[in-house]
């Protein structure tokens, strides 16, 4: 029998406290990967808005073909895996 001050946890109560950990903490990515759908939908829209989709993008010190609308782009359907403005 376990004394009092004994402060290891109750094998038996270990995969509920698991569960619901990892439960809360799949909420909270959810709830970020959301986020950052959004943001990034938002952030292409404002730069198509202002005409900015063109801008080329500066990579390390240089300039590219690439665009900020392509980096957008990329790391949307990166994520996601469709395009930008594109619904499943």
């Amino acid at each position: 029998m376990r004394g009092s001050d004994d402060r290891r946890p109750d094998t038996r109560t270990a995969p509920l406290l698991l569960t619901v950990y990892m439960e809360d903490k799949m909420r909270k990515v959810a709830f970020y990967i959301n986020d950052i759908y959004f943001n990034l939908t938002d952030i292409h829209k404002t730069l198509e808005a202002n005409r900015l989709l063109d801008v080329k993008r500066v990579h390390e010190g240089t300039e590219n073909e690439d665009t900020l609308g392509d980096l957008v782009e990329d790391t949307f359907y990166k994520l996601f895996n469709q395009n930008i403005g594109e619904t499943k």
